[in-house]
């Protein structure tokens, strides 16, 4: 059990036990926002709030949130679709939305998302679990509701696409930004044969699953942007291409993605 941070004074015992009964039952922070303000792990304000007596509410509440479709739905639906993904564990009682990346400014923009949608997130860092061995942290957004978890699950491919055409380019961000990779150098081409230096500019969007590929390339071409959809054999994805320099241009003042937008 972990060891409450007071020292033998009562006063101070009181004083701690106290503020995290009002953060949780009088502001009504969850445990994840009192361990962001806090500065510590979940885990730890749990350990605390169980050995200090405190009850706690009930674990995942019915939080009611906007799945009408709108611009912050289709964004939130292309993350996703990307780095983005849920949880329906029904045995315990989890249902939550979660990304986890290196950016904090795509977190910020996720976590964003979501409060205009009525989830109440959190924004934290931790420890990549995925590779135990990297000592690069994550910055992990995370959102409870039952509600918006049985309609994601439910949500076909042509209730999906019908959202996105509505907000292609909120779509496309989402998209983009968990997978997405944007690239500038020199035209080798040029370079080889000529002996020119040409500036180049390209983005690349990979993914595995096809439907959504060919969904932001006909949401690309609805906008103005041409590209084109490679399948990599060796790799079993679907890898999008914009190499035309205007396309990539127009992309970005389209899209305005907040990671990967050429100011990097």
């Amino acid at each position: 059990m972990a060891e409450i941070p007071t020292t033998r004074e009562e006063y101070r015992y009181k004083f701690f036990k106290k503020l995290l009964f009002e953060m949780y039952w009088k502001q009504g922070l969850s445990q994840c926002q009192i361990a962001e303000k806090l500065g510590v792990r979940r885990e730890l304000i749990s350990a605390w709030m169980k050995k200090l007596g405190i009850s706690t509410r009930t674990k995942y509440k019915l939080v009611e949130v906007k799945v009408t479709p709108s611009p912050e739905l289709s964004y939130v639906l292309g993350v996703l679709k990307g780095d983005g993904y849920v949880v329906n564990d029904l045995k315990r009682g989890h249902y939550s939305v979660v990304l986890e990346t290196v950016s904090l400014e795509f977190a910020k923009s996720f976590k964003y998302a979501l409060q205009k949608l009525g989830f109440n997130p959190c924004l934290r860092l931790r420890k990549n679990l995925n590779s135990p061995i990297s000592k690069k942290r994550l910055w992990h957004v995370e959102a409870h509701s039952k509600l918006f978890i049985n309609w994601y699950t439910r949500l076909n491919n042509m209730e999906l696409s019908t959202i996105a055409r509505m907000f292609p380019a909120d779509f496309v961000r989402g998209f983009y930004e968990s997978e997405g990779t944007y690239y500038r150098g020199i035209d080798n081409r040029w370079k080889r044969l000529r002996g020119w230096v040409i500036p180049r500019k390209e983005i690349i969007i990979a993914n595995k699953a096809k439907e959504t590929i060919m969904l932001v390339k006909e949401l690309l071409d609805g906008l103005g942007i041409p590209s084109s959809v490679y399948y990599v054999r060796q790799l079993s994805i679907y890898s999008l291409h914009i190499m035309r320099q205007k396309a990539v241009d127009d992309f970005f003042d389209i899209i305005r993605p907040c990671i990967k937008n050429g100011s990097d």
